[in-house]
């Protein structure tokens, strides 16, 4: 995690999204997994919350993002990495604010960010990796829910 805490500090966006994979148009698309490609998702995801709540740097939503990507790239597991914006405070008092959040699911798992994100957030871009979206413009949603509304 500390590695990816320093690449996001030292590098720009554009120079990191070549390894978050295929960038797609978040909508409707299935991720399918089999049961042993699950129990390595929820390794990873225990793996994720226990660094990412004892690390002494930079360990919030992005570099913990990146690590849950580039383990999905190790083990082969499909993945869909998300980036999204919500506004935050309150609207009568003009003091609103921009909060940004990145996640990644397996399937139906959350291994960086919560379920819920999707629930909190605007999805802006989605980009995903081993194989999960061979051709181009296809979409995808959470497991078990509606397609974004555009």
């Amino acid at each position: 995690m500390a590695l990816a805490a320093l690449a996001i500090n030292w590098m720009s966006f554009r120079r990191l999204a070549p390894w978050f994979g295929e960038a797609i148009e978040a909508g409707t698309l299935d991720q399918p997994t089999r049961p042993a490609m699950e129990r390595r998702a929820l390794q990873i995801r225990q793996l994720i919350t226990t660094i990412g709540g004892n690390a002494p740097f930079r360990s919030d939503c992005f570099p913990q993002a990146l690590v849950s990507v580039w383990l999905c790239r190790l083990y082969g597991l499909p993945y869909a990495l998300f980036f999204g914006v919500a506004l935050t405070g309150d609207r009568d008092e003009n003091t609103r604010d921009l909060k940004a959040h990145a996640w990644v699911m397996s399937g139906d798992v959350a291994l960086s960010g919560g379920t819920s994100s999707f629930q909190k957030f605007r999805t802006l871009a989605c980009y995903v990796g081993n194989g999960i979206a061979a051709a181009k413009g296809r979409r995808y949603s959470p497991p078990g829910s509606a397609p974004f509304a555009d």
